[in-house]
């Protein structure tokens, strides 16, 4: 197998191991996270979230006063509630797999310097190639052009 192939074979399966681990977590309590009622609370609750770390990444919560930053956070704990319960479980699996993702990126980033440094190789070779072969052309060029110099002053 190529270096190209082995290293798209480990980045997939860093990001699977990465998420493998929670994605675990979910399947065993999906009698707890998919109930009617607590999965719209969740789906809000994720919405919310992801809105106040947008908001968060752009700087704007700096401007809002601290009890509505407070408020969120109390609306995103009530909404996210299952998931709080949860958070000594949940945390190991993050790292868990963040560890297994370290690992085969690890490899993939090993490979993947190979594959840069067999293609880097490759190319230079086609240049030396290039360069060969376009001094082959001129030297027979040359040759040519005396020749026909010579046989011209011949003929005078």
């Amino acid at each position: 197998m190529s270096a190209f192939k082995k290293s798209i074979l480990f980045k997939v399966l860093a990001f699977l191991f990465l998420i493998a681990p929670t994605l675990t977590l979910i399947i065993i309590k999906k009698d707890v996270y998919f109930i009617e009622g607590e999965t719209v609370k969740l789906s809000l609750g994720c919405i919310l979230a992801l809105i106040f770390l947008a908001f968060c990444l752009l700087g704007k919560v700096k401007d809002l006063n601290g009890i509505i930053v407070l408020a969120i956070i109390e609306i995103l704990t009530y909404l996210l509630k299952s998931l709080v319960d949860d958070i000594l479980i949940i945390i190991p699996c993050c790292m868990a797999g963040l560890i297994m993702f370290n690992i085969f990126n690890y490899f993939y980033k090993h490979y993947h310097d190979i594959y840069l440094i067999q293609r880097n190789a490759s190319l230079d070779q086609k240049a030396r190639n290039e360069i060969k072969q376009e001094a082959k052309n001129e030297s027979l060029e040359q040759k040519a052009k005396k020749e026909i110099n010579s046989s011209f002053r011949g003929n005078v």
